[in-house]
């Protein structure tokens, strides 16, 4: 593709030689690919069902509904029970296609014009010269914690070279520009008190990320192997997270692996030829691809695109400590070793495929590790100041959240002993608890912050953290009856209520969990009822069979079956006892294909938050 100088700034205008570094000649990517092109195309297929037993079951699921649901008198039960029941159907039968073609796009993203993205609007470059003056002295934290790899300094070359270069710029340098000029509008629309400066900003704003979405749709995943290429790349996916499409994420971070280790930055860069400041320039870029490589890596159940075995670069590295920006940096470098070994070690196909004993030994010694990383990270993040701000403290909560949640996807690893009711040990119970709590009260702190704010975390935090505690204690309910367990959900459910309105993806995870919390109650008020009323009894095997083909439950098939649909049943279920039966008496074979089919379920639900769920019955998100 063709590089442009940019059309609305001739060379002769005058420039702030001290703001402005000297122009940075780039080379033109090529060999574009972009994701809509992919899923838009007619042989863009998925026959893989995933990791779960989800897609296999559902084909059983619906004649199950078909055949023996409305021959066993579940007409009279309550319409919401039938409601429920029904909604389970339809999110069993998502599917993974349907999922990938809308996951894979930006919702702002603009055709590009015959000019090229050089034809796009930008911010006025005055106000433009304004923020690259007062960042150079007070850069804001949005800035520093969204790409801790981009320096100022470096920004500012590439807004000159956007702006006021006679040569041709990049699209790498243009998503650079508007991604990072983004942030710091998006901080300074938070901040400003003016009206007016308010609008403005967000104006600017507006611009920028509709910018940096079709920049981002147009890029091609083979990118040159160059320093800005990884970093456009890297606030690809730093964007995708942040409007809840980890799948789009994995698509540029696995891209930004493989430049990373093209370039060698996964090794040690001891040599006498690149300075210092460019050796720590490349170990920071190459570390946080790492940090989103592993979190998503976990996230989404596949395998990390980068492998610690290796890397020859040295982890124990000394990030200045002192600086709070780069000492939570460290943290996170930690994190994301734990968040590799929890899928490598825990949940991956070769890890569920192993002895239990040898997951226990693991299970144990990661729980330590995250025990550490969790002490660590309790500490202010600016311990020179005598007061945290909101987004300081929001942005402690967020981590805290993540590594409970993190710690309780370990200890589900841990079966539990024999004699036990339940199938988590106590201290994923617990821990589940704690992640909960922690969000309650970070909510009550939320009250304070702006809209965005809220939305940032939401994105951040919940789609990461706290939705796995959610299932724990969901299926912990399910199992046991708890009532308490049932109140935090919906206390849960309620925090998200004004959460909601913020964005779409906000307003699913309220609109799933809304769900799965009137599933339990209802759940549990038919299996109180069932001694009483036959048909309620009937339904409570309904939910039964259509949780544990969700992987979020275990029951056997419900009595009354035609015997051909029990022979698809005994294919396509997995082998476990009903509701009423202990884990405990069950093989350590039959314990570990539980555990897959969980691990599944759990991740195809929260693939249901890239998806459109105006096909759930209205009745459940009364």
């Amino acid at each position: 593709m063709k590089t442009y100088p940019h059309p609305h700034l001739g060379p002769t205008e005058s420039v702030d030689e001290e703001t402005l570094a000297s122009p940075e000649h780039t080379i033109p990517f090529d060999l574009r690919c972009s994701a809509s092109e992919v899923t838009d195309h007619p042989e863009f297929s998925s026959d893989f069902g995933g990791n779960s037993s989800i897609t296999a079951q559902s084909a059983y699921a619906t004649e199950f509904l078909e055949t023996a649901v409305s021959r066993s008198g579940l007409q009279t039960v309550d319409p919401e029970i039938k409601s429920a029941l029904a909604t389970l159907k339809q999110i069993a039968h998502i599917h993974e296609i349907q999922r990938l073609s809308t996951a894979m796009r930006f919702p702002n993203e603009r055709p590009i014009p015959k000019a090229g993205l050089p034809g796009l609007p930008m911010p006025p470059h005055q106000a433009v010269l304004s923020i690259l003056r007062n960042i150079k002295v007070n850069t804001p934290l949005c800035f520093q914690l969204s790409s801790p790899f981009i320096t100022v300094e470096y920004f500012i070359e590439k807004c000159r070279a956007v702006y006021f270069s006679t040569e041709p710029f990049s699209d790498a340098t243009f998503i650079i520009v508007n991604g990072k000029l983004s942030h710091i509008l998006y901080e300074y629309t938070l901040t400003t008190q003016s009206p007016d400066a308010k609008r403005e900003f967000t104006d600017y704003y507006n611009i920028c990320r509709c910018n940096l979405e079709t920049a981002l749709s147009n890029i091609r995943l083979l990118v040159p192997p160059k320093k800005e290429s990884v970093e456009a790349l890297l606030l690809g996916t730093v964007h995708s997270i942040d409007l809840c499409k980890p799948s789009l994420a994995w698509s540029f971070i696995s891209a930004a692996a493989a430049v990373c280790q093209t370039l060698g930055y996964h090794r040690s860069l001891l040599k006498d030829d690149i300075s210092a400041s460019d050796q720590e320039a490349s170990r920071n870029l190459f570390l946080s691809v790492y940090i989103f490589d592993k979190s998503l890596s976990l996230r989404l159940g596949r395998a990390s695109s980068i492998r610690d075995h290796d890397i020859s670069l040295p982890f124990n590295l000394d990030l200045n400590c002192s600086d709070p920006i780069m000492g939570m940096f460290s943290l996170w470098v930690d994190f994301a070793k734990v968040q590799d070994k929890v899928y490598t070690e825990l949940y991956s196909p070769v890890a569920l495929s192993q002895p239990e004993r040898d997951r226990i030994l693991h299970a144990s010694r990661l729980a330590s590790d995250m025990r550490r990383i969790i002490a660590k990270s309790s500490k202010p993040i600016n311990q020179n100041s005598d007061e945290e701000s909101i987004f300081q403290f929001i942005l402690r909560q967020s981590n805290e959240i993540s590594h409970l949640s993190t710690l309780t996807l370990i200890y589900r690893a841990i079966p539990a002993p024999d004699n036990s009711d339940s199938t988590f040990v106590a201290d994923c119970v617990e821990t589940a608890r704690a992640a909960l709590e922690s969000h309650e009260s970070c909510i009550a702190q939320l009250k304070k912050a702006d809209d965005r704010i809220k939305a940032s975390y939401t994105h951040w935090s919940i789609f990461y953290a706290p939705f796995i505690p959610f299932m724990v204690i969901f299926c912990h309910v399910i199992e046991l009856s708890d009532s308490s367990d049932l109140h935090r959900l919906e206390d849960f459910v309620l925090s998200l209520q004004h959460l909601g309105s913020l964005s779409d993806p906000a307003r699913r995870l309220h609109q799933l969990c809304q769900l799965l919390a009137k599933v339990a109650r209802l759940y549990i008020d038919a299996k109180a009822q069932s001694h009483e009323d036959q048909s309620i009894a009937l339904a409570g095997q309904e939910f039964d069979f259509y949780l544990s083909t969700l992987g979020l439950a275990h029951s056997a098939v419900p009595d009354g079956v035609d015997p051909s649909l029990r022979t698809v049943a005994s294919q396509s279920l997995p082998l476990i006892p009903s509701s009423e039966d202990s884990l405990g008496g069950l093989s350590s074979t039959s314990r570990n294909s539980y555990l897959t089919d969980w691990f599944s379920g759990n991740q195809h639900m929260m693939g249901l938050l890239e998806e459109d769920l105006s096909i759930l019955r209205p009745s459940m998100e009364d």
